[in-house]
């Protein structure tokens, strides 16, 4: 017989019991891995989830704002008691009364503390 040539192959090949316990040692750390990952990218998806809801909000309370023409924001309000014996609550920033309403039981203390 002549040989014409040789060549390489893939072919089944029985391991050993060093190649054995390597081979199993290699695919219990690619397992770990594997759910280290999945883990991962788990987390990372709720981190993305949780910016996107963000944005969603921030978005909706702009739209509104644009929509609106008005924000709110925190304004200095003084409370007085009026000659006729109500709270009248006025604007620092504007002078606009914003509301007029019963005196509450603590402000009808005051009303007659003060002379």
């Amino acid at each position: 017989m002549k040989t014409i040539r040789n060549e390489t192959r893939k072919l089944p090949v029985k391991l050993t019991d060093g190649e054995m316990l390597e081979q199993a040692s290699e695919l219990a750390h690619t397992i770990q891995e594997a759910a280290d990952e999945t883990d991962s990218q788990a987390s990372l998806k709720a981190q993305m989830k949780a910016r996107l809801m963000e944005l969603d909000a921030k978005q909706s309370r702009l739209a509104s704002v644009v929509a609106t023409k008005t924000d709110y924001r925190d304004v200095e309000v003084e409370i007085a008691i009026t000659d006729d014996g109500v709270a009248q609550e006025t604007r620092k920033d504007t002078g606009e009364i914003i509301s007029t309403r019963p005196l509450r039981e603590d402000e009808k203390q005051l009303q007659m503390d003060t002379p």
